[in-house]
């Protein structure tokens, strides 16, 4: 067993217990992350999936203000999942579209970025992903669905099995957050059923 192969594993698991404790909406949940995310950073450079490494950079960063917001959310006693407009995602969509097309563009042209472009998609798109979840946002849940299973493929691609592994399970548990977090924003819609 190699020393990155023990660097998955390790990120691996902190990656479940995130995921598991942000279904759950316990706060618990960002230390697990940004511990898993700095490991990821190492593992995507030396994977030469450029994109990614920024990505979990980004995931650190916003574990750290995730952790601060749903501190201050829970101390008011207010820190709901809500859902926002059609029209947000739709513009949402677009500007992460171009976003991908510039980064994939540049990461072709300048680097030796292997799948510049759905990895720039995957990155992108997760930065969406990521700023809604800690608004928590419902529709967060169905960004990771789909990301989750393009980025399967993208790390099996590369040989990062344990990831991928991950990520599939990721995607399964991203079904389960979307169920959980409907049943939360319903029980709070409807004052008679919390």
């Amino acid at each position: 067993m190699t020393p990155d192969t023990l660097v998955e594993i390790a990120a691996t698991a902190c990656g479940l217990a995130y995921i598991v404790f942000i279904i759950r909406e316990n706060i618990i949940c960002w230390p697990f992350g940004i511990v898993g995310s700095l490991l990821s950073v190492y593992l995507m450079l030396e994977n030469r999936l450029y994109s990614e490494a920024i990505l979990y950079v980004f995931y650190v960063l916003m574990g750290v203000w995730g952790w601060v917001h749903w501190a201050r959310r829970e101390a008011q006693a207010d820190n709901p999942v809500q859902r926002y407009a059609a029209r947000y995602h739709l513009v949402l969509v677009l500007g992460c579209s171009l976003a991908t097309l510039a980064l994939g563009g540049l990461f072709s042209t300048y680097t030796d970025a292997a799948r510049p472009y759905i990895d720039a998609a995957t990155t992108v798109f997760s930065f969406a992903a990521t700023w809604l979840e800690i608004k928590k946002v419902l529709e967060t849940w169905v960004y990771w669905i789909v990301l989750n299973a393009a980025s399967v493929w993208l790390y099996a691609d590369r040989s990062l099995d344990i990831y991928a592994g991950l990520i599939w399970v990721y995607t399964i548990l991203s079904v389960w957050g979307l169920v959980q977090w409907t049943l939360s924003y319903r029980a709070r819609a409807l004052p008679g059923d919390s």
